[in-house]
């Protein structure tokens, strides 16, 4: 009876160990696609204190990987050290997870605010020249291109930028949905609106929200919590079977 017992939970821990890699190779996935984002709007927006979360979680996930190779092989030896230690392991884990998600949630509502605020500084120097002037403009240039989105809020935040020289557009053309030279120039404050399809109609602190959307690594935490918790139990009842069978022999 107990050899069946352990027998059907050395299989449900190898299940579980199964989920642990595809769930580490996701919570690694979620944390490095995160941080480049975060990393692309590196010069126009400090997202230093934001990038928290999302390191954990790489962090995690990589150490999923050690924790499910040494409860297979637990679970292969019948080794009770071997399963407290990984129940140990595991448990450890979950708090870092948990913490991790907690602060993906808590952070999740500053994430616009700081974007936002950091945008709407740097905006106002894509027309100084100099070279921090240089390197905000080939950052702005980049993000409303390829996140196809056009000022912090949308395209009348251009309208307070002074450019350092009269060749410039006061709108950059970078975001023209279709980019060519000119294709802003007859854009002014206080004249009508753009005609629809011409520029890009979301802002880049919306877009960069709806991007990075750092609660999605919160609930990926959560997920994989409940298969850690599973696995404790697993872990600590196949080890209570082991010396059972020990001291029984």
């Amino acid at each position: 009876m107990v050899q069946g017992t352990m027998k059907c939970v050395k299989y449900l821990l190898f299940v579980s160990n199964l989920l642990f890699v595809v769930a580490g190779i996701v919570l690694i996935s979620l944390g490095v696609i995160t941080n480049h984002t975060f990393a692309q709007f590196g010069t126009i927006v400090k997202t230093t204190n934001l990038t928290l979360p999302s390191t954990l979680f790489i962090v995690a996930g990589a150490i999923v990987f050690v924790i499910a190779f040494l409860g297979c092989c637990g679970a292969v030896k019948e080794n009770h050290c071997m399963m407290m230690t990984y129940s140990v392991l595991i448990g450890l884990l979950l708090v870092v997870q948990l913490v991790a998600a907690v602060t993906a949630y808590y952070r999740e509502d500053d994430v616009k605010g700081v974007f936002t605020h950091g945008m709407n500084e740097t905006l106002k120097k894509y027309g100084e020249d100099n070279a921090e002037g240089e390197e905000i403009r080939k950052t702005w240039d980049f993000i409303q291109k390829d996140f196809k989105c056009c000022g912090s809020n949308n395209y009348t935040d251009w309208f307070g930028v002074t450019p350092f020289n009269a060749s410039m557009p006061i709108i950059p053309e970078s975001c023209c949905q279709e980019e060519t030279t000119g294709c802003t120039a007859d854009i002014t404050e206080g004249g009508p609106k753009p005609r629809p399809g011409v520029l890009w109609e979301k802002g880049c602190a919306d877009k960069a929200v709806d991007t990075i959307n750092i609660g999605k690594i919160g609930s990926a935490g959560i997920g994989l919590a409940v298969i850690e918790v599973l696995a404790v139990v697993l872990a600590c009842f196949m080890a209570r079977s082991i010396r059972y069978s020990y001291e029984t022999v």
